[in-house]
C-alpha cells in the first residue's frame, strides 16, 4: 500500500519545481514564458541577444525564452517563430489549418534564430569563431556530402533553382550504413558566405523536410525548416525572414 506521506511527496516535489522554476524568473526580472503556439494576440515580447533587443509578435513567437545564466538580461539559447508562406503570416484562427496541416502542402516554416558564436563556440578549431569559420564548421558537420555529385546518376542527381547540388549525405549508423538520407545544396550570399540547403529524401523519410542555414548580419545563425515541397522557394522564404527580424529588431549602433 502507498503510504498517504508518499502521495503527497509524489505531487509536492513537482509543484515545487515548477514554483522554483517561476520564481527563478521572477527574480532575473523577466519572468520565463512558454510560447503558446496558438498565440493570437500581437502584443510583443522583447528579448535580447547579443545586444540587440527583439520585439518579437506573440503570434509569431514559437519556443520557450529562457535566460542566460552567463548574461542574465539576455536570451540563453535564441527562439524560434512560425509563419505561413507566402505571406509570412503570424498564426491566426482564421488559418489554423494550414498550420496544423500534416505533409507536404504545409506552407509553415519554422524560424530558428541564434547567437553564430557562443560560450566555447567563440573559438573552434579553424581559430577564433568568425562568421566564416562558423559556418565552415557547420558544413562540415552537417552537409558535407559522402557521396559527391559527380559520382551519382542522373536519377540521383537534384536541382535547385540557385543553388549548388553537392551530393547526397548517406546514413553511417550501423542499422541504416549506406542509405541515402539528405541531398546537399550551397550557395553563396551576398557576402560571399556559404548558405546551407539540406532536404531528407523521399526514398528514406515518409515526410522530408528541409532545413536552410545562414549567417545574419555577422551576429546570427538562422535555421529555417519547411517542406520539401517548397525547396525552390528557399530564397523567398529567407528574404521574408530577413525582413521579419529587420522589422523586429532594435541594434544599440543604429539607435538615434
Amino acid at each position: 500500500m502507498v503510504k498517504p506521506s508518499h502521495i503527497i511527496a509524489l505531487f509536492l516535489v513537482p509543484a515545487l519545481f515548477v514554483g522554483g522554476f517561476l520564481l527563478y524568473g521572477k527574480i532575473k526580472g523577466e519572468p520565463f514564458r512558454p510560447a503558446s503556439p496558438w498565440e493570437t494576440s500581437a502584443k510583443t515580447v522583447d528579448a535580447r541577444m547579443e545586444g540587440v533587443t527583439f520585439h518579437i509578435p506573440g503570434n509569431h513567437l514559437r519556443s520557450l525564452l529562457e535566460l542566460s545564466d552567463r548574461k542574465p538580461d539576455e536570451l540563453a539559447n535564441g527562439f524560434m517563430v512560425h509563419a505561413l508562406m507566402p505571406d509570412f503570416l503570424p498564426f491566426s484562427y482564421e488559418h489554423k489549418n494550414d498550420f496544423i496541416a500534416e505533409g507536404q502542402l504545409k506552407k509553415v516554416v519554422y524560424v530558428s534564430i541564434e547567437r553564430l558564436c557562443s560560450g566555447r563556440g567563440r573559438r573552434t578549431g579553424f581559430g577564433p569563431c568568425t562568421t566564416k569559420s562558423r559556418l565552415k564548421g557547420i558544413f562540415e558537420a552537417y552537409a558535407e556530402p559522402t557521396v559527391p555529385a559527380l559520382g551519382l546518376d542522373e536519377q540521383q542527381t537534384e536541382v535547385v533553382s540557385g543553388m549548388e547540388f553537392l551530393g547526397i549525405r548517406v546514413s553511417t549508423t550501423t542499422s541504416e550504413a549506406g542509405r541515402f538520407e539528405d541531398d546537399v545544396f550551397s550557395a553563396l550570399d551576398e557576402n560571399g558566405y556559404r548558405q546551407l540547403l539540406i532536404c531528407g529524401r523521399f526514398d528514406r523519410w515518409p515526410n522530408p523536410q528541409c532545413h536552410l542555414r545562414y549567417a545574419w548580419r555577422d551576429k546570427f545563425l538562422i535555421s529555417i525548416r519547411f517542406a520539401r515541397a517548397m525547396k525552390d522557394d528557399w530564397a523567398v522564404i529567407r528574404e521574408k525572414a530577413d525582413h521579419f527580424f529587420t522589422s523586429v529588431s532594435e541594434w544599440p549602433e543604429e539607435a538615434t
